[in-house]
């Protein structure tokens, strides 16, 4: 019996293409050590998607879903590094 195997959604990598000065950034963010857990997530999944980790692995390593990875590609696609902090809510 030979099962053929195709390579999923999951298996493909996002490129998520850095600019210098937004890597630098993200590395000074996560070296301080003060950060929400959900900013230290995004830029932690931002760095390792960059490297070209695929969304699955980032996932697991960051600790987050992967629909949630998915949000962060296109979160970044949309606001760049705005991306890290929640957008404003109104209140109820």
């Amino acid at each position: 019996l030979q099962v053929a195997f195709r390579k999923s959604k999951d298996m493909k990598k996002q490129p998520i293409e850095l600019r210098e000065e937004e890597r630098e950034k993200l590395a000074a963010l996560l070296s301080k050590g003060s950060l929400s857990v959900k900013v230290y997530k995004r830029a932690q999944a931002l760095l390792a998607l960059e490297r070209g980790e695929n969304m699955q692995a980032v996932s697991r390593q960051v600790g987050v879903s992967y629909p949630t990875v998915l949000a962060f590609v296109k979160g970044y696609k949309e606001r760049g590094l705005q991306m890290l902090y929640d957008k404003a809510r109104s209140g109820r």
